[in-house]
């Protein structure tokens, strides 16, 4: 069943509002609404110019989270290299992508496991579904590890809880720690690791506080800062004008490394 304007302004909006999932998250969203869109007109001239108008539009809805961005575009790359701008092709290429982000996900918190030690006592914060793979996937490797995930409190939303109650109910030692005791704590931990919704050329990264303090903190107390960041999250385009609310700007200098899909 075609999709009308208004199903498709509400999807935009509900990633506009969204203040509960990550970018991934957000991401292959904004995909499902292109191909929701692609099935809202008929096959032929202006469905290419409808398409990529859209992807302006979900672009802007999350500015900071540029793996909204680089979806859709790659969404728009493979529709153009089919040479068919039909719903059918929509629907394949939807399906494709969504397999990209997922596999970029997957290898990613792979990558973040394998570099987590034996009995490390591992320092969060804000929410990140990768975070949470890493974790899981080090546990499950039979690796023993503590986490202590901060609050990160953001209005009457606090992140790190969340976080924590899904570790713990995949049967990781999780705790969760107020934010104004970050000082306290990070001197027990091996490592902070955390997520990103955009990586920038020089290697700055953006995520949800208290990104920056944590990484100070951890620069203060000589403990690596690492962030863990699917290849969707890498930005080409510069530094960006404006953060959303609730988001920080990590600068390079305090992270000890991004781990990626690819390294």
């Amino acid at each position: 069943m075609a999709a009308s304007s208004a199903q498709i302004g509400s999807s935009i909006a509900a990633i506009r509002e969204d203040r509960e999932h990550g970018a991934s998250f957000l991401a292959r969203k904004a995909v499902r609404t292109m191909v929701m869109a692609a099935r809202s007109v008929p096959a032929g001239a202006g469905v290419e110019d409808y398409l990529r108008g859209l992807a302006r539009e979900l672009a802007r809805a999350r500015p900071t989270m540029v793996p909204i961005r680089n979806a859709v575009a790659r969404f728009l790359e493979q529709m153009e290299a089919t040479g068919c701008w039909d719903s059918e092709a929509a629907a394949r290429v939807g399906r494709e992508v969504e397999g990209l982000l997922e596999h970029a996900v997957v290898q990613a918190a792979a990558r973040a496991a394998a570099m987590i030690r034996d009995g490390s006592r591992v320092l969060t914060c804000s929410y990140s579904s990768t975070v949470a793979r890493a974790l899981v996937e080090a546990h499950r490797s039979c690796k023993a590890l503590s986490v202590l995930v901060l609050e990160s409190g953001s209005g009457h939303t606090a992140h790190g809880r969340r976080l924590a109650s899904e570790l713990a109910k995949a049967g990781l030692d999780a705790r969760v720690v107020a934010d104004r005791d970050m000082g306290k704590v990070v001197k027990v931990a091996d490592l902070a690791l955390v997520g990103a919704d955009r990586v920038l050329p020089g290697g700055d990264v953006v995520n949800g506080a208290p990104s920056l303090e944590l990484a100070l903190a951890c620069r203060g107390a000589s403990v690596p800062f690492y962030v863990v960041a699917d290849s969707f999250k890498l930005d080409s385009e510069g530094a960006p004008q404006a953060l959303e609310p609730g988001f920080q700007l990590v600068p390079a200098r305090l992270i000890a490394a991004v781990i990626t899909e690819e390294g």
